[in-house]
């Protein structure tokens, strides 16, 4: 009897945990800010040199450009260039418009932050290495 209850105990238990760990592990929903904020970070990361003016304007936010300014390509390429040849290991969320990730490759590991707007587009504002 008592391993009966224990086994009961034991499915409800993992029919509970596995559904909670299992969205857990899928990430932000897409169309939340933080999703969009991940869509966008990989847009500009992959977007082809031809197409970056064009990719810029529509996943940095006006603000992120006036504060580069004249320095907002070389700022791009920047952070295009230290992310090359590193993979994302993990995105984990900071706040309702702040993602945190981390990246490793042979060279080593370092964590970056990004956030975006509040509102849509939900374009990025925010792009700085820990």
């Amino acid at each position: 009897m008592k391993n009966n209850q224990l086994a009961v105990l034991l499915v409800l238990f993992l029919s509970i945990l596995l559904p909670v760990a299992a969205s857990a592990q899928q990430g932000p929903d897409p169309n939340s800010p933080r999703g969009r904020a991940i869509q966008h970070l990989r847009t500009l990361l992959q977007a082809d040199e031809d197409d970056l003016e064009a990719v810029i304007s529509d996943v940095i936010a006006p603000s992120l450009i006036e504060e580069k300014g004249d320095g907002l390509m070389d700022f791009i390429v920047d952070v295009r260039d230290r992310l090359d040849g590193f993979t994302a290991t993990s995105f984990r969320p900071i706040g309702p418009t702040t993602v945190g990730s981390s990246y490793e490759s042979e060279q080593g590991d370092f964590d970056f932050q990004f956030s975006v707007e509040t509102d849509a587009p939900h374009r990025l504002t925010t792009i700085k290495f820990d």
